[in-house]
C-alpha cells in the first residue's frame, strides 16, 4: 500500500481504532434531497511569480481565448516543457497557506471560522468521485482541534504514486499549464498590451503564480465545510457577483439568493476520447464537473487536443447546468453527494480530539478505511502558528480583546511567515 513503508508511526490498529465505509449501501447512496448549498467565497490569497504568499487577489488571471489556427494546431501544447518553471512538490507544506488565510480572516471578524471540516477542495473531489473511480488509490491525514476536523492529502503516498513507472502526471499537468498560459492574461483586457496577448505562445510556462479561493458551504443540511481550491481564471472581474436563478435553478438547491463569481476552469481533453463518447470520456467529464461544482465555478472551457497534443477546438461546458455534463448512465450527482456526506459523518463520528488518523482507499476496493495512527499528536497537519493563534479565542469562539493582532498585522506578517505551498493541479 502506498506510503506504508514510510509510516514509522503505523501500527496494526485495534478494532475500536479502525472503521470502514462501503461504497454502496443504503446509507451512502444518498437521495434526491442530498445537496450542497452554493459555495460562498469567504477568503482568498495568491502566490506571486516567486511562489510567495500574498494576502490578496494579485495573481488572479483573466480569461482571454487563444487563437485557434493552423499554427496552434501544428505547434501543440508540448512546446516549452524544457523551460517549465515548476514548484518543488517534494516538500510537504500541509494546510499552511489555507490556515494562514483563515487566521487573517479570523483576525478581521473576531470569530473562529464557522466550520466542522477544514480541508482542500482536492480531498473532497476524491471522495465525491470515489464510488465511480474505484481504480484510484489515495490516502489522507486527519485530526481534530477545538472540535474542528482538519483533512489533508498524505504527501508521501502521493509522491510514491506519482513515481510509479507508468505515471505520466507531470507531463499531462504541463499540457494543462500550457493551455492556461495560452488562454489567460494577468489583468482585464484594457490593461494588457496587445503584444503581450499575441505572444502568449512564447511565454515561459510556470505554476508559481496561483490564486486560491476559500469557500464555505453546507452539505446535506448538516455538515459545515470550509475548503480552498485554486481558480484558473475569471471571465470578468473579481468584484462582480452574478445571480441567475432561472438558468441555474436547483443545481445547489432551490435558493433564490444564489450568487456566484464567473470563475473559469481550463481543461484539455484528447479529441480521440471525445469522439468515442465511452465510459472513460464520461468519467473525465464527471471529474471535471465535480472539481468545478465544489468551488461554484460556472463554466469549464475544454481545449480539444490532437494525439500530438495540438489544440483543435475550444467548446464551452457550463458546469452549473447539470444536463450539459452527460450523466445518469454512469454516475449520479445525488449518489456522489450521498457518499461524501457519509464520509464526513464517518470523520465526525470517529476522529478524536488531538489525535492523528489516516484515511485510505486501495485501488479496486469497494471500501474506505479510517484508522488511528497515533494519539496525542496532530501529525503536523496543523501549523504551530495556527495552534498558537487559536489560543487567543475564548470558549465561545470570540477573539479576546488583548494580545491578539489585528487583521492588518496578520496580513503584513503573512508576506514573510508562510512558506510556499503547491496546489495539486490535478484535483484541488
Amino acid at each position: 500500500m502506498a506510503g506504508e513503508g514510510a509510516d514509522k508511526l503505523m501500527a496494526s490498529p485495534g478494532a475500536s481504532d479502525c472503521h470502514y465505509l462501503a461504497f454502496q449501501n443504503k446509507k451512502t447512496t444518498g437521495s434526491e434531497k442530498t445537496d450542497l448549498t452554493a459555495p460562498r467565497e469567504i477568503a482568498f490569497y495568491s502566490f506571486d511569480d516567486e511562489h510567495k504568499y500574498r494576502p490578496d487577489d494579485s495573481s488572479l488571471s483573466y480569461y482571454w481565448p487563444m487563437k485557434v489556427d493552423e499554427h496552434a494546431r501544428r505547434v501543440g501544447l508540448q512546446t516549452g516543457l524544457d523551460t517549465f518553471k515548476q514548484v518543488d512538490e517534494s516538500i510537504d507544506r500541509h494546510l499552511d497557506a489555507l490556515l494562514q488565510a483563515l487566521q487573517e480572516k479570523e483576525a478581521q471578524t473576531g470569530r473562529i471560522t464557522d466550520a466542522e471540516v477544514i480541508t482542500w477542495r482536492g480531498q473532497l473531489t476524491k471522495i465525491l468521485t470515489a464510488i465511480y473511480s474505484k481504480r484510484d488509490s489515495f490516502e489522507m491525514n486527519v485530526t481534530k482541534f477545538q472540535g474542528q476536523i482538519f483533512l489533508e492529502e498524505h504527501h508521501q503516498a502521493r509522491l510514491e504514486r506519482n513515481s510509479q513507472p507508468f505515471s505520466n502526471q507531470s507531463a499531462m499537468a504541463y499540457l494543462g499549464y500550457k493551455f492556461e498560459t495560452l488562454s489567460t492574461i494577468p489583468d482585464v483586457w484594457d490593461n494588457v498590451r496587445r503584444e503581450e496577448i499575441e505572444n502568449r505562445h512564447a511565454q515561459q510556462v510556470s505554476n508559481h503564480s496561483q490564486y486560491c479561493s476559500i469557500v464555505s458551504t453546507t452539505l446535506d443540511d448538516k455538515h459545515k465545510l470550509v475548503y480552498g481550491g485554486e481558480v484558473d481564471c475569471i471571465w470578468d472581474s473579481h468584484d462582480m457577483l452574478h445571480s441567475d436563478p432561472r438558468e441555474y435553478h436547483g443545481e445547489y438547491g432551490n435558493n433564490p439568493n444564489y450568487t456566484y463569481h464567473n470563475w473559469v476552469e481550463l481543461k484539455t481533453l484528447a479529441k480521440s476520447l471525445v469522439d468515442k463518447r465511452n465510459h472513460a470520456y464520461e468519467m473525465r467529464l464527471f471529474k471535471f464537473w465535480a472539481q468545478s461544482y465544489l468551488i461554484n465555478c460556472p463554466r469549464i472551457i475544454l481545449g480539444l487536443r490532437t494525439d500530438y497534443r495540438g489544440i483543435l477546438d475550444i467548446p464551452r461546458v457550463e458546469t452549473l447546468k447539470t444536463h450539459a455534463i452527460p450523466h445518469g448512465k454512469f454516475w449520479s450527482k445525488s449518489h456522489a453527494l450521498g457518499f461524501l456526506s457519509a464520509f464526513i459523518q464517518l470523520l465526525k463520528d470517529h476522529v478524536t480530539e488531538g489525535d492523528y488518523w489516516r484515511v485510505r482507499h486501495v485501488a479496486d476496493q469497494d471500501v474506505l478505511q479510517l484508522f488511528l495512527m497515533k494519539r496525542g499528536t496532530y501529525g503536523s497537519i496543523i501549523s504551530e502558528k495556527f495552534l498558537q493563534w487559536r489560543q487567543n479565542f475564548d470558549e465561545d469562539g470570540i477573539l479576546k480583546s488583548s494580545g491578539a493582532k489585528t487583521g492588518e498585522e496578520q496580513a503584513s506578517e503573512a508576506m514573510e511567515d508562510v512558506q510556499p505551498s503547491v496546489l495539486d493541479k490535478s484535483q484541488d
